[in-house]
């Protein structure tokens, strides 16, 4: 867990032993996996420690958000310019996947906002929105895509999505992606109609081929 205040700080406790310090300083977000605990510093640098031999150091040197972490790994959007509207949905860059000490930079559209980051097994996907999504107009489409870390140069477009009206005086739930082995679920499905909002209380779903 992370401290803040005075002393900010990164600690880890295992079980029946006290807890430990493995890093001061501000921390950001928090991910762990089987084999590694990250960090976002306040520069947004990912950090990793070991658990095995208790080593700590920084992955890159490239500004970072959205940290999340899956089995043996971890995944963040890098070397995007933190916007300041950040808080809506998304961060600009490109989709990132740490393993172990290595970096894979998986490709994805110029420009564009991610949104909804999702690692699970040898499974990535996302959602790419236009910038400053959900503020220069309603119900923005944007695009989920997923790619294979065994093939990582490869991404695809999966379906269209819309967007919420994340800067309306309301509260309008964050774009979401759930993933499994077999499927993937999202939320603000593309709704045939007249109407977007029936998007905002949808959700989309599609299963994986079974490819031999």
């Amino acid at each position: 867990w992370s401290v803040l205040g005075d002393s900010p700080a990164v600690w880890l406790a295992r079980g029946g032993q006290e807890p430990t310090q493995i890093a001061t300083g501000s921390v950001y977000e928090l991910a762990l996996n089987d084999q590694s605990l990250f960090w976002l510093d306040d520069q947004g640098i990912v950090w990793r420690y070991d658990f095995a031999d208790g080593s700590r150091r920084s992955l890159g040197d490239e500004r970072c958000a959205g940290l999340i972490a899956q089995g043996p790994r971890a995944a963040a959007v890098c070397g995007g310019e933190q916007p300041e509207t950040s808080w809506l949905v998304g961060t600009p860059g490109r989709p990132t996947v740490f393993e172990g000490e290595r970096r894979i930079t998986i490709p994805s559209t110029e420009g564009l906002t991610i949104a909804g980051l999702e690692l699970y097994g040898n499974r990535l996907a996302w959602v790419e929105y236009p910038p400053e999504v959900g503020c220069r107009n309603q119900f923005e489409p944007g695009s989920l895509r997923g790619v294979s870390l065994l093939a990582p140069d490869a991404p695809r477009e999966l379906a269209p999505v819309r967007s919420g009206c994340w800067c309306c005086d309301a509260y309008w739930p964050a774009l979401q992606i759930s993933l499994s082995e077999r499927g993937v679920a999202w939320n603000y499905p593309m709704i045939d109609g007249p109407e977007d909002y029936p998007a905002a209380a949808s959700v989309g779903w599609a299963l994986f081929e079974d490819c031999k």
